[in-house]
């Protein structure tokens, strides 16, 4: 078994995913490794800290990395920050004053679930 490789990635995570995907699409005669100490694959569902991303990171994922289609699939698209405010013993929502974005951003943002990304990456 030949053991050399152009580049080692230490961490399977979501950024050590990421970065073996652009570096694949950018770079596609290197040999890549990415090299993770849990033996399993992630958990859907993993709750680790990133479930949720802000615009830009949001595309990034899916117009640099070409994520756009899994994203839109299989995790949750968000519409900005919003805030409600309890009213009215908190009955009906559109009853409570809200504090958000006054339109959608053309840009959306995504809650992700991580153990589904990651192993949709591997």
């Amino acid at each position: 078994m030949n053991n050399q490789v152009d580049i080692a990635i230490l961490g399977g995570g979501l950024a050590g995913l990421t970065l073996a995907r652009r570096l694949r699409t950018n770079r596609p005669e290197l040999t890549i490794r990415v090299l993770e100490k849990q033996k399993d694959l992630p958990q859907t569902a993993a709750f680790k800290v990133g479930e949720s991303t802000v615009e830009i990171g949001a595309h990034y994922l899916a117009e640099t990395l070409g994520l756009r289609q899994h994203l839109q699939d299989h995790h949750l698209v968000k519409y900005g920050f919003r805030i409600f405010f309890s009213q009215s013993g908190n009955r009906d929502i559109t009853r409570r004053t809200e504090l958000g974005v006054a339109k959608i951003f053309p840009t959306g943002a995504f809650q992700i679930d991580r153990g589904r990304l990651e192993n949709f990456l591997l």
